[in-house]
Parts: C-alpha cells; structure tokens; sequence
C-alpha cells in the first residue's frame, strides 16, 4: 500500500510541483530576507579581492541574502551577475555496459536533469553511505553550512576587518558596527577550527602523510605565549585548510566550502520536473589577494559523486541503489546583468573556452553612478571532467593525471524559450536536455534536435556570437536577427560533455569566474581577456599562483640634507626577498628606489631614483599590458635594468621630484618632508610567461633630512674601519664600511671563517664586546653583490683578494660610537634656526585673510624639551608653545593665543632649553600675500 501511495504522490509531483518550477526572475528580495534568518539556508561571500561573490550551502550561487545581485565588481560599485548555477543531465543505465536503460511504466525517465538557476533541485548536506544505504545529511545540523576560511583572519588590521564585515553585512557606504566585526572573526575561527575535511573539504598537506593534521592555534600576542602566525604554517611545515596546487607554499588566501545533493525528490522534480539522479556536489570557491594582477578573479570547483540513494527499480519494485549515468553533460549558467538588466549582450570564445558578456551601450546607469564604464565578465572552462585519452594528460584533484584528458567547452547557448516553456518533465527536462548539448532550447523531449539560429555564411555551429567585438568582427550578439537577438536580459548556458559517471565515481568541473575593467564597454572584454591569461596560467601551472617577492625590510636615516636608505642589513628579510623562486619559475632580479610625491601616491606618479639588478642578460623588462587609455594590450616598460649589481643601500642627496619640475636647485634641504620608497622585483625563468614580472608593494617613507642633536659622528657614511687580522696566514681583505655612523657604540667584533658543503668558505660575526653572535654561516657575497650589512651598521665586505682566506683566519675592528654630552649639546644649540625665514605667504599658497592652506614655520636642530616665546617688536607676547618629544622639528601654526592669525612684520622668538639650561634668541619674518 505505502509504495502505491509514493506512485501516487511523485505522479502529483510530476504534475503539479514541476509547474511552480522558478524560471523566471523573480522579485524575491522579501521571501530571501526570510530565508537569511532560517537555519537551513546559509550564506557565504567571497571578499578578498576586488570583487564580492555569495553563495548558499544548498548550491544556490551569486544571489545575496538580501535578494540583490550576487556579484560587484569592482568591490562596492556595481553589480555584474544576478545569479548564476550549475545544471547536469545525462541518461540513467542500470548496468555498467550502459545497454540496459532505466526505464518504468510509471516514470519513464531515462534522462534526467538537476542543479540550479533561480530555483534549484538540491538540499544541503553531504549524502551518507553509497547505493542502497545512501541518505542526505540532515539540514539542519549545525555542521550543515557554507564554511569560510581566510588563512591571515587572525592577524587581519581594521580596515581589512571592516571591508569585510562590510561585505558580510551587504554595506556598500556603512562603516560596520564593532559587533559586526566580532562576528566576522568568531566566524573565521570557528570554520577554521571545524573545516570539515571528513565530509571531502581540501586541505593543504603539508607533511604528506595522507590525512589532516590541525596546525596549533594562532597567537599574536607574545605576552601569551609562543607566536603562531599565517607565516608560522609554512615556515614550521603545518597542515592547513583550505586549497594550494603543486607548489603547497600557495595556497589560496580565501576559501570557501560547501556540500549538497539532489536526493530530495520533492526539490529535484520542481527545477525541471526530473527525479534526482542520486548526486553529492562538493562545491570549492577561492581566490587570492597577492598581487594586482591576481584580483579580478576566482576559481570554482564542482566535484560531482554518484553516490546513489534514488530508486532504480521499474514498476515492479521498490530498489533503491545508483545509476550508470550515460552521455552526461554538465554545464555553467548564467544571468549576467552588467549593471542595468535589458541593455547587455553575449559571446562565446572558442579559443579561450569561454562564454562572457558586455554591455550593448557605452554607459550602463548603475556604473555610471560610480563614475565607471560598464565592465565584462566571462567564465572560463577551466578543465570539464575527464575521458580516458591514452598519452594524454588532464587535471584531476588540482593534480596532472596522465591518460586522460579534460572536456573544454563544448557548446554555448543563449536561453530563448527558457520563459516561454510549459511546465512538466517533458517540456523543462526536455529543454534542458536540449540545451546542455548546445541544441537550440526547444521544451520537448521527445522532438527532434534543432541547430540554433544561425547565419547562411556561417551555417549550423554549436557556438554561435563567437565573433570578436573588440575588432567588431565574426558572428556578434546584439543585430536584432533571429540569430542576434536585440541587447536585452540574457542568460547563457557553457556545456561541456558528453562522460560517462559510474557508481561511486567522481567527476570535477573547473571554471573561472573573470572580470575586466576598461575605458569603455569593448575595452573591457580585452581587460577581461588581459586577466584571464593570468587566471588561466595559474590553472596550467597546477595553481602556481605568480606573486611578488617579499617586500624589503628597509631603514631610513636622515642627516644633514642628506637621506640613507638601507635594506640589507636584516639577512633573513634579504634571503626572504632574493633567494626564494616563486611557482618554481620566478626569480629575484632585483631592486627599485623611488621617489613620491606623498605617502598616498601610486609608483606611477613618483620618479624612479635607482634601479640594482643582478648581473645577467635580463635588463629591461616588457610585458604586453592592458592600457585603459586606447583599451588595447601594448607593451609596457615595468624595469628598466642596468646590469649593475644586486646593492642594498642608496645615499640621496637630491630631490629628483624638483629635478623633474625643472628646479634650479635641487638639493635635499633639513626639515622638508620627503617620501621614498623600495621595492623588489622578479622576473620568469621560462622563455612564455604571464606575467612576465611582479613587482612587491610599497612601503612608502616619509623623512626629512636634519643634523642629529647632541651627537658628533667620528666617522663619515662610507669610511673604512682600522681592521686587525689577529690569526691566520690568508692574504684575503675584510673591509668593514661605515654605513649609518651614528649606529656605533665603540662594540668590538671578530670575524671567523668556516668550510662549507655548498660554499668554498663561509663566514660568521661575533660581538666580542657583548658576547654574542652576530651572524653565522654567511655565504660570500657573490660578483656585482653588494654585501650584507651587519650590528653597527657596517657593510662588511670580504674579498678573496689578492689571495685566498681559510677557516684559519681571524679578524676584529671597532665601530667607534658618536660623540656625545654637554659640550656637544651645547654646539648644537648654535644650530637652532627656524624656516621659512623670512615666511613669504605666498609661497606656502597661503592668503593672510582667509587663506587656503595650512601654515606654518618650522623649528630645527632641537632637543626633547623646548619651550618657544615668541613676541612682537613692541615687547608685547604673541604666543607660549612647549614641546617634549624626540622630534628634532616643532611647528608653529602662525597664530597667536587668541587663535588668529599673526599680522606681518619682525618677530623675535625665545627658545629656552630647560634640561641644558641654555636658551637661543631668533628672529623671524612674516611677509604677507598680496
């Protein structure tokens, strides 16, 4: 009795559920915002780069809690995808032959379709057990949700917190609450603490041992115990979750997971009137945020199993168990609304394996409120499932297997009929059917298969629009013919099959989610173009992601108008930097010094002040970039070596920001803000490479030249200290070199020499004066090296020059400290000045009655503690300040004690000094604009 019951009830089902089957685009904005509060419907968004992409743990994909579009890009502008999903189909077999059809008098669904659009066939959850024993996961258990993980939460700064509790919270201009912020690090924690790697989550194995082994728990806090830093996991070789290809110290800097099914058959049957074909769908997003290049992506995984669970029987019985699916295809679908929907066109590329859409008009009204073009976006078929394909490689588990081969895209379609179809199983599952194939999306399943419109002078083709825009050339979307429909709403179906998935077996889809911006709605496609060659090299290099070198650990010194940069003297930051190859093709070249204009600019508006590269046939760097101004690729000077040698430090004596404007004098003057910057660059080993080059952040200096109060170097930036060689017959130098004088303490320091496997000889530094080690087992620097800086600030050069030095050779100096005390104080109270003196308003772009900018005088050469008495030539006291700090520079703002502003004329101005009981009287002039 209870099995007619179930025929009569899934016959219903057939009828009637199927015809509330979501093909349309909803206004669902109210019933979403309920269903953000229900415990089975649980989000997550992608945020780490420059775009914010949602999913749902029951496989709905890019639609937001709230009901809005599920994609921005660029990062809180405008929208780029509505909603997007997967949908798969393929004929049920009951034997693995494939030559015994399924077939029952009361279902008669030998083909079969599920996944998900606007309305989806699947539950949440993973499916326990296999084949007659397999049942879905429970939705409601807390372990039954989307899990996110980004491998640097715990060390995130507050403006990185904020923006993502910020996409989190869907604010586009709302700064979040703390308690926003809260939630979003308890969150972090608790999915990094709970990845589910027993359900088939990936995990970074580190130790290779075949299972997951949880690092420690992470610790910033020194005062509570041993650090355990983002670094920490792979400098100590740990575990992680999350996903990293072949090279596992890259792994992806944001992660999100998911598993779900459509063994439900109520949900299965009102997406397209299919029962389910009894499939776990593990679902994998992530991204990386190193790098500019890097940002306008991300990668999805599909990880189909056939783990049963559905009823095989025929109308004899009741047979539950796992299908041998045929003929299978699975495809990505998409709703692309690049701003405002009804304005946007589609095509298809056939080199690159992608479909991707554009805008039909050169301003879309929501991206124009952001001041932008409309972008593109595109996805890319990274790597379908596999077929056998003996010699032949394809990727399996982010892994080259050899004898298979990966499907590419194998036909694209624009939905026509996908709204105009009735309902039931012959008509949805019939157009789906249709259209996974690349057949034009005729809502029946039993009529024959029709060619999409095409041109008379192309003829039937599986990709139609695969013309290129850019040039205006090929078959175009967007001519109002039956074969180029008018711009309007598209959605578009990316198929690639066909394959066969056996009980228990797994196949994988690989797509790449794209984006591009340019100067116009065509130049996008070819920024769009521009970012998928990087995505794309990344996917080909098993996901060995291109990133910069460690940005260096530079020093800035100031002295008299003079400004030394230096980055050589923390050797594990240097060896961090230049020894490292990157994807195992990316190699340190070399360094590059700037000059800014603020500590706000971009590289491109500052002046390129030095460039120290290795020695080697490199030199110049060009790669084909993508300019936003004619919205082509050109070539693009990123270095411009010099062959030189690799040298770690820089004197500036001039401003080359002045130099640039045509400046008569361009000297670097005491007191004036100057701001620089250093960077490191690499290059690719392999003759084909995108990108060619990457290039570290910045960490911009802002510092202003001075004479150091109180302290009288004895010696001078680039002099040679008195060497001793105390054991030792070798005929080699040590040549100790000031580089900062005012770093010494009058410390003793003994240098040894070892023998080494790798290295004819290698070098250690000791303290003899404290007792300590310096450095040990240092390699020689090598020909055009500049060598390392050590304690002291002494650059420390050894030379096999005239002739050789073994590990019997000894040798010590002394770094002299500056001289300091009262006399020498006393001196540098001679140097107190004040400037602009005389102070021309003018110059400052400063009108006395009512002016624009900031201004100011500026007091030098002081010590911690001044107090400033400044009065009028009538006697009469204008202004008291005090300072206590160790800034050598104190600013007086120009007004007086009542908060205006000072009239022009002569002022005298009482420096008191009180730790040195001395004073200094000067005189300032303020001259006014006109």
């Amino acid at each position: 009795m209870l099995r007619v019951i179930d025929i009569v009830l899934l016959t219903i089902l057939l009828s009637i559920i199927a015809q509330g089957q979501l093909r349309t685009k909803p206004d669902v904005r109210a019933a979403e915002r309920e269903m953000k509060s229900t415990a089975t419907l649980r989000y997550a968004v992608l945020s780490i780069n420059n775009l914010t992409s949602w999913m749902r743990s029951d496989g709905h994909s890019n639609h937001s809690p709230g009901g809005d579009d599920g994609l921005t890009f660029p990062a809180k502008t405008g929208s780029a995808i509505y909603q997007d999903g997967i949908v798969w189909g393929g004929k049920m077999f009951r034997d693995s032959a494939c030559s015994v059809p399924y077939s029952s008098s009361q279902y008669n669904q030998n083909v079969r379709v599920g996944g998900g659009t606007y309305g989806i066939g699947t539950r949440a959850g993973a499916v326990i057990g296999f084949g007659a024993g397999a049942t879905p996961e429970n939705i409601d258990a807390p372990d039954v949700r989307v899990y996110r993980i980004r491998r640097d939460y715990a060390s995130l700064s507050s403006s990185d917190l904020a923006y993502d509790a910020q996409a989190v919270n869907e604010l586009r201009s709302e700064f979040p609450t703390e308690t926003m912020m809260a939630q979003v690090t308890a969150q972090y924690t608790k999915d990094w603490l709970e990845w589910p790697v027993h359900k088939g989550a990936p995990f970074i194995d580190r130790n290779r041992d075949g299972v997951f082994d949880p690092p420690p728990a992470f610790n910033t806090d020194p005062n509570a115990g041993p650090l355990f830093t983002v670094d920490s996991l792979i400098a100590g070789n740990y575990d992680e979750p999350g996903i990293a290809g072949a090279d596992l110290s890259l792994p992806a800097d944001q992660v999100l997971w998911t598993v779900y099914n459509d063994l439900d058959v109520y949900e299965s049957i009102s997406f397209a009137g299919s029962l389910p074909l009894g499939l776990e769908v593990q679902k994998t997003v992530w991204a990386y945020k190193e790098g500019s290049s890097n940002r306008d992506f991300y990668f999805q995984r599909h990880r189909l199993i056939n783990k049963g669970g559905v009823d095989t029987s025929d109308a004899s019985g009741d047979q539950l168990g796992a299908f041998w699916v045929d003929s299978m295809y699975i495809a990505q679908w998409s709703d692309a609304d690049l701003g405002n929907a009804g304005d946007d066109v589609v095509g298809c590329d056939t080199v690159r394996h992608m479909g991707y859409a554009y805008n039909a008009n050169q301003s879309d009204g929501e991206y124009a409120g952001f001041g932008l073009p409309p972008p593109a976006v595109a996805y890319d078929i990274l790597a379908g499932p596999t077929v056998p394909a003996a010699g032949d490689s394809g990727i399996v588990g982010l892994r080259f297997r050899k004898d298979v081969r990966n499907l590419s895209m194998t036909s694209f379609l624009i939905q026509r009929s996908f709204f105009e179809a009735p309902e039931g199983y012959s008509a949805v599952t019939g157009l789906w059917w249709k259209s996974l194939r690349g057949y034009a999306d005729l809502p029946s399943i039993s009529s024959a298969d029709t060619y999409q419109s095409y041109p008379v002078e192309v003829g039937p083709s599986f990709y139609p629009v695969s013309g290129d825009p850019v040039f205006h050339s090929g078959w175009l979307d967007g001519m109002g013919t039956t074969y180029s429909p008018s711009p309007g709403d598209r959605r578009f179906v990316i198929s690639t099959g066909p394959f066969r998935l056996a009980p228990g077996d797994t196949q994988e889809l690989y797509v790449g989610v794209v984006l591009g911006l340019g100067s116009d709605r065509v130049s996008s496609i070819s920024a769009m173009r521009a970012n998928d060659r990087v995505m794309q090299g990344i996917f080909d290099r098993e996901f060995q992601v291109p990133i910069p070198p460690d940005t260096p650990a530079v020093r800035a010194v100031e002295y008299d108008r003079t400004i030394f940069l230096e980055w050589g003297s923390n050797a594990r930051a240097v060896h961090a930097t230049e020894d490292k190859v990157i994807a195992g093709r990316y190699a340190f070249e070399g360094y590059t010094v700037y000059q800014l204009p603020s500590e706000h600019s971009a590289l491109s508006d500052g002046v390129r002040i030095a460039t120290f590269d290795r020695v080697n046939s490199v030199g110049d760097i060009v790669e084909d970039r993508f300019d936003h101004t004619s919205g082509l690729v050109i070539p693009v000077l990123l270095q411009a070596g010099v062959n030189a040698g690799v040298k770690r430090t820089l004197n500036i004596t001039q401003d080359k920001l002045a130099e640039r404007a045509g400046a008569s004098n361009t000297a670097l003057a005491n007191g004036q803000e100057y701001d620089f910057a250093v960077t490191a660059y690499n290059v690719s080993t392999a003759s084909v490479a995108y990108p060619v080059s990457l290039e570290s952040e910045p960490v911009i200096f802002k510092v202003k030249p001075r004479i150091p109060f109180g302290l009288q170097p004895s010696q001078s930036y680039g002099d040679t200290l008195a060497v001793r060689h105390v054991a030792g017959n070798g005929t080699g130098t040590v040549i100790p070199g000031v580089i900062d004088p005012l770093e010494g303490t009058g410390d003793t320091y003994r240098i040894t020499f070892q023998p080494s496997v790798t290295d004819s000889l290698v070098w250690s530094l000791e303290n003899r004066t404290k007792g300590t080690v310096v450095a040990s087992a240092q390699r020689l620097a090598q020909t055009g090296e500049e060598p390392l800086i050590v304690e002291g600030s002494v650059m420390l050069g050894i030379s096999m020059s005239p002739g050789p030095l073994s590990p019997a050779d000894t040798f010590e100096y002394t770094v002299p400290a500056p001289a300091s005390g009262r006399a020498v104080e006393i001196e540098s109270v001679k140097r107190i000045g004040v400037f602009p003196n005389p102070y021309y308003a003018e110059i400052a772009g400063w009108s006395m009655y009512g002016g624009r900018q900031r201004q100011y005088v500026t007091f030098n050469n002081l010590p911690q503690r001044a107090v400033f008495r400044i009065f009028n030539l009538a006697g009469h006291l204008v202004r008291t300040l005090r300072k206590d700090d160790a800034s050598q520079f104190f600013e007086w703002d120009l007004m007086n004690e009542n908060g205006w502003l000072v009239a022009s004329g002569i002022y005298i101005c009482h420096v008191e000094l009180p730790d040195l009981s001395h004073s200094k009287t000067l005189k300032l002039v303020v001259i006014p604009s006109r």
